[in-house]
């Protein structure tokens, strides 16, 4: 910022402000709880109203006092507010954006050689500021550090008195002696006390040294790490902006859309992320435009009222995946031939992937006019080009009626990881935390082996076990004996990796590798140390395929869909699972009845029974007990779905066997695919 730019301080202050008050129009508008109430809204207000009026930005003062005026009557609620609300806040919320936009840009304009900031107009971050919590770490680190230095600089005036010792033994025996027997004794014994000091000396001074030196050097690995990871940016940075672009154009197109993000607390290089967000922005439009279902339409396919939009970030082996999903009605591939037929391509040799990837190069829009939101056929194009930019790939898909998505992946610069550090045949090696399920010890007699395969039974399933040292190529097999290991899972499977001992867990900045250092599919990339040495860290998802292949089994990820079977009397709710289920990418059979489902179940195995309880004939519960009393069906998982909540209900579902009990009325997606996930995820 210029020096003299009297609103500096104000156009730091602005933006975070109407952040925070975007976050709770957002809230008010889904009907969930507001971060410290309306209350909390209402300071924001006044605090930005009368930091606006300090210096002298009337017009936005006065929008900040509207604010006031909207959220004043509901103050004592948490939620509940009238979603009308959310919709005025939205309008004043703007333009206090407006004024902040163009009180930068009068300021840019006035001092011409200010260097820009960040990306494209209405594509940048919002301001980025480091947590206090990181800052606080480091000031704490360096504080340590500082004080274990005091402590070395004393034990440097130990050390002096001990080269005094030295001097004064070796004045004692420089001197001349006498050669009476008595005078030459008393001279040894004097000696040798010298000698004895000095070495107790020495020994107290190297072990001060030593500890000091050990604690600095932790404080400053801490110290330096936590320091690296305030260059990089928290990417819930972006989710308030994404949910606000899927509100507004749910708002043009007058539909209800809900949108969900996983994976905000990863932490990634702004550039890369500043490049990401405009991307995302068009993805998320898209994702509205594009998968336009109306109410009733989504109703009578079974699909719940709200179309669901859901951005999930990930890191996978070295790249980052940003993958945005919609359950709207698809990408109509035969609108898209049609044009390109009209532009004069031929694509009848086109596989119905290809016509998708087609998207990509711009100039192909499916809609019949053009409006804020379509019809330029420009919205994948600016994805591509961000993907190209970050040195990345894209890749799209569509199910008919059901979703579309776009996955982008790019390899990554610096991004911060939790990790959990071993020790494995005398080296140290991190994996990623968040595909660590456990940590636990196998006997030798735990661990069954069959010629080259091992396996271990964990939570009541067997899953492959090896080595580390083996799966990663830096030993070969061992004899039986007991291990520490971990319990790894992801999307490949569960498995289990010996290793010689848990060191214990941290944060690192994770680094791709250069292209010329050659490793192994399972490394990820390296953290530094304080000093600049490097520590591999592995990729789980290649360390839990290479251990199956050591099993000489295929990765459950390997196998098709798993089957689930569904029984339901009613249309609607089972055509609605039908497409929850399959959507998450599981087959799914449909009975119609109790006997229609002990029917099927018989005659093909499955993973899991999704089971209505009030089903006239045989009922859910009824199904779930005579199915566990058959051999043949006992350890197939199945979960109860009702309209029924009596804790009296809930206890029969658990008295016959049930593994989960959803209740209608209640009904979360998000829960029934996790509790699905977690019965036959492997």
């Amino acid at each position: 910022m210029p020096r003299d730019d009297p609103y500096k301080y104000f156009r730091v202050e602005g933006p975070e402000l109407l952040e925070r008050l975007g976050m709770g129009a957002l809230a008010i508008d889904k009907g969930s709880p507001i971060e410290g109430g309306v209350a909390a809204l209402l300071r924001h207000a006044h605090t930005l109203k009368g930091a606006a009026r300090v210096v002298k930005q009337v017009s936005i003062a006065e929008h900040a006092h509207a604010i006031e005026e909207v959220l004043s009557p509901h103050r004592a609620l948490a939620e509940g507010i009238p979603r009308e609300c959310a919709g005025a806040l939205f309008a004043q919320i703007d333009a206090i954006a407006a004024e902040l936009a163009l009180l930068s840009a009068t300021i840019a304009r006035s001092v011409p050689s200010e260097p820009p900031r960040g990306p494209a107009a209405g594509l940048a971050l919002p301001m980025v500021r480091a947590e206090i919590g990181e800052v606080d770490a480091v000031v704490q680190g360096l504080g340590q550090a500082l004080a274990e230095l005091e402590l070395l600089e004393r034990t440097l005036g130990a050390v002096d008195q001990t080269q005094k010792l030295a001097q004064a033994l070796g004045r004692q025996l420089a001197a001349p002696r006498r050669s009476d027997p008595q005078t030459l004794s008393g001279a040894l014994e004097r000696a040798q006390r010298g000698a004895e000091e000095l070495v107790s000396a020495l020994a107290a001074a190297d072990r001060r040294l030593r500890q000091g030196l050990e604690r600095l050097g932790r404080e400053l690995e801490d110290t330096h790490a936590t320091a690296e990871r305030l260059r990089l940016v928290s990417v819930s940075s972006i989710f308030t902006s994404l949910e606000r672009a899927v509100y507004d154009a749910a708002q043009a197109l007058g539909k209800k859309v809900t949108f969900a993000a996983v994976g905000g607390e990863i932490k990634l290089d702004g550039h890369m992320l500043s490049v990401m967000h405009g991307a995302l922005l068009h993805v998320v439009r898209n994702a509205v435009a594009h998968g336009l279902e109306r109410e009733p339409e989504r109703i009578a396919l079974g699909k719940p009222p709200a179309q669901a939009v859901r951005l999930t970030i990930s890191r996978r082996g070295g790249n980052i995946i940003f993958d945005c999903r919609d359950d709207g009605a698809g990408f109509d591939v035969s609108a898209a031939r049609r044009v390109l037929r009209e532009n004069g391509e031929d694509e009848r040799s086109l596989p119905d992937d290809q016509v998708l990837m087609r998207l990509l190069e711009g100039g192909v829009s499916t809609s019949d006019r053009i409006t804020n939101l379509s019809g330029r056929g420009i919205g994948l194009d600016v994805v591509r080009d961000a993907a190209q930019q970050l040195g990345g790939s894209v890749k799209l898909e569509s199910s008919a009626a059901q979703s579309f998505g776009v996955e982008v992946s790019v390899p990554f610069v610096v991004a911060a990881v939790v990790v959990v550090s071993v020790e494995c045949e005398g080296r140290t090696l991190t994996l990623p935390l968040d595909a660590v399920l456990e940590s636990t010890r196998f006997s030798a007699e735990q661990i069954v082996r069959a010629t080259a395969r091992e396996t271990v039974c964990h939570q009541g399933r067997v899953i492959p076990f090896a080595a580390l040292a083996r799966a990663v190529g830096l030993g070969s097999s061992h004899a039986p004996q007991a291990w520490s290991a971990l319990i790894l899972r992801t999307a490949g499977g569960t498995v289990a990796v010996g290793v010689d001992r848990l060191i214990g867990t941290k944060t690192v900045v994770l680094r791709p590798l250069p292209a010329i250092a050659r490793a192994s599919a399972v490394v990820a990339g390296a953290s530094l140390d304080v000093l600049g040495n490097p520590e591999l860290v592995l990729d789980c998802d290649a360390l839990v395929g290479a251990v199956f292949c050591l099993a000489g089994a295929p990765a459950p990820g390997a196998r098709g869909p798993r089957p689930i079977l569904v029984i339901d009397d009613s249309l609607t709710t089972r055509m609605l699972e039908q497409s929850i289920l399959e959507s998450a990418g599981y087959e799914v059979t449909l009975a119609t009845s109790g006997e229609d489902g002990l029917e099927k179940a018989r005659a093909r195995p499955y993973a899991l029974f999704l089971v209505d309880v009030e089903m006239p004939g045989i009922d859910g519960f009824t199904f779930v007990d005579t199915a566990r009393r058959d051999p043949e069906l006992a350890a197939v998982p199945a979960v109860l779905v009702s309209s029924r909540s009596a804790p009296e209900d809930l206890a029969r579902g658990k008295a016959v066997g049930a593994y989960g009990y959803i209740v209608k009325d209640r009904f979360d997606q998000r829960e029934l695919l996790g509790l699905i996930e977690r019965l036959v995820g492997d």
